[in-house]
């Protein structure tokens, strides 16, 4: 990270980041919409739906950081809705976002600054600017998340962190297929209903 990007003010960013969210929102809504208009038995319908389903996973992912940069305490980066700038001096929350993958698994941190600008990056060099803040007594002091703590060295977590990392895994697959599938039967109830009449 050797060049240098002019930081992006939080109003900017936050803006780009409403408007996306609700784009995104929107076309969700249009797509259900639609699969209702159209009745469950439609082959659209349901394509409608699941397509729509799809597009909403990508909502958590908005801030992911492309190419980020560090000017002194400044780490700016691109993401979906334009470029963002969070002051690593002014730290609200740092968190850490792990997916199990095969080859490879994801494994970020997802830092919120004092004017609610929020990005998900996964760089060496950032996760040493970041625990230079933490550390750094002059600078706000966030909460880290256990997670992003054993990541960035600052604890020792009792149990083996893979033990962790598999169990919230597992956690959060039956919770996010559960709620998918709920999700799923009250869309297509809807659209019988909306049928039926």
């Amino acid at each position: 990270m050797t060049q240098t990007l002019e930081p992006v003010p939080p109003t900017v960013a936050r803006r780009g980041a409403r408007l996306l969210f609700w784009f995104v929102l929107l076309v969700v809504a249009a797509m259900t919409t639609t699969a209702g208009v159209l009745g469950a038995s439609s082959g659209l319908a349901i394509t409608l739906i699941i397509f729509g389903w799809v597009i909403a996973q990508f909502v958590p992912f908005l801030p992911w950081a492309f190419r980020p940069v560090l000017t002194g305490t400044d780490l700016t980066a691109w993401t979906v809705s334009g470029r963002r700038t969070v002051d690593l001096r002014r730290l609200a929350k740092v968190g850490r976002m792990w997916f199990p993958g095969n080859p490879q698994s994801v494994d970020t941190l997802v830092l919120l600054d004092t004017n609610g600008v929020r990005l998900i990056v996964d760089d060496a060099e950032v996760d040493d600017a970041v625990f230079e803040s933490i550390t750094d007594p002059e600078c706000a002091e966030p909460r880290v998340a256990a997670g992003a703590g054993h990541r960035l060295g600052l604890i020792k977590l009792p149990i083996d962190d893979r033990v962790i990392r598999g169990f919230g895994a597992v956690l959060l697959a039956v919770l996010y297929f559960g709620l998918t599938l709920v999700a799923i039967i009250s869309a297509a109830t809807v659209i019988e209903m909306i049928a039926g009449q």
